[in-house]
């Protein structure tokens, strides 16, 4: 895992070009992409790519800290950290299609970042908890993915994690998911950091067909005009 700062930019259509860039980038592999605050600061959320494939994990990051002139850390001990924490949340976000129009015309969430109370809410994490949302996909035909999001958070023995990722969950309730709560939580979280999407069970999985834009519109950095990650001037 690679991490870059949060730093805002200018449009979502910058916003769909760095996914439909990451795209081509992961075809023939998978990508995980996170907005994740490691709770020692606070400074705001990183950005993290993650990936088997090390060769596209450091295209991938460039290609991400190029968008938000932002430089990059190496982090491979946080999914370890994350899965062998106490206490663990964990959320199974659906992607359902919505049919956005190329630059988000038909939804318009360049008026109103739909990730600005995600930022938020993880700007506020408590010292010693990891929470974040992770965003996993391969990519398929006519730029679209198979796609597959989480939320979750871990901490020390008795931190109210399980709250704090169903809070990140529901600042998706606008942008077209279905939130479930995994039975098997410990290994549901083992597989996002892993970047792990099974194609052949995908419709078991509940994994999400969906294309670029709409991936474009689940993970981004945080918009200038609108970016909780920057403290107020």
């Amino acid at each position: 895992m690679h991490l870059v700062r949060a730093d805002p930019i200018i449009s979502p259509r910058q916003a769909e070009r760095l996914l439909a860039n990451l795209w081509q980038l992961a075809i023939g592999s998978r990508l995980a992409l996170h907005v994740i605050q490691l709770g020692h600061c606070d400074g705001p959320p990183a950005l993290a790519v993650a990936t088997p494939n090390r060769a596209l994990e450091r295209d991938a990051i460039d290609l991400v800290a190029t968008g938000t002139r932002s430089e990059v850390q190496e982090a491979d001990i946080v999914p370890e950290l994350i899965c062998a924490a106490p206490s663990i949340g964990v959320y199974h976000l659906q992607p359902t299609a919505r049919g956005l129009q190329s630059n988000s015309e038909s939804w318009g969430w360049d008026r109103a970042d739909n990730l600005l109370h995600l930022y938020h809410l993880l700007r506020r994490t408590c010292p010693g908890v990891i929470a974040g949302v992770g965003l996993v996909f391969v990519p398929l035909q006519h730029m679209q993915g198979a796609a597959v999001l989480t939320a979750y958070a871990a901490g020390p023995a008795g931190s109210p994690v399980l709250r704090l990722a169903y809070r990140l969950a529901a600042t998706y309730a606008g942008t077209g998911v279905k939130v479930r709560r995994p039975l098997m939580q410990r290994r549901w979280l083992r597989r996002c950091m892993r970047s792990q999407v099974s194609l052949g069970l995908a419709p078991l999985r509940g994994h999400g067909i969906i294309r670029v834009e709409e991936m474009s519109a689940l993970w981004h950095p945080p918009l200038a005009s609108s970016s909780p990650a920057q403290p107020a001037s």
